[in-house]
């Protein structure tokens, strides 16, 4: 199984630490997918099946006023369903004003139970200015979901 989703409605503004919502499955000039894709509902995403998971998260973002502003990526995971937890974080700088910086987490997870094993994405900002990336036509903030092998 392989799928890659983006972010299709990009934010701006600050926020504390939100999960972030408006994903779809990229589909753009021959995307493809092997396998069962994962399903997505209100900022959560449910795998299709056990395994051992690598879970990418890249986001890429820009100031349209104060350089310099510090973010971080997290790759939240739960396994109860209820509780998340970091499992695993980036952090970046935006180098100048209109200049896009790209942030990768990566984590490999450990899938026992489809019911409750999921994870989401976070972006935490500090400044009101910071724009997260996002389009229907071509993936900017993107995840993908790689199936490695049987847990």
């Amino acid at each position: 199984h392989a799928s890659q989703w983006r972010l299709s409605a990009g934010s701006t503004g600050s926020t504390e630490y939100d999960p972030l919502v408006n994903w779809e499955a990229a589909d753009t000039d021959g995307a493809g997918s092997i396998g069962t894709a994962m399903t997505y509902s209100s900022g959560v995403f449910t795998f299709p099946t056990t395994g051992i998971w690598l879970v990418e998260f890249i986001a890429s973002i820009y100031t349209n006023g104060t350089a310099l502003n510090e973010f971080a990526i997290y790759i939240e995971t739960t396994v109860d369903n209820s509780t998340y937890t970091s499992a695993a974080r980036g952090r970046n700088n935006i180098s100048g004003t209109l200049t896009p910086s790209n942030t990768t987490a990566s984590f490999m997870f450990d899938v026992t139970d489809v019911s409750n094993d999921k994870v989401q994405f976070v972006i935490e900002y500090l400044a009101t200015n910071t724009i997260v990336n996002a389009s229907t036509s071509r993936s900017q903030t993107l995840a993908n979901f790689i199936r490695l092998g049987d847990t």
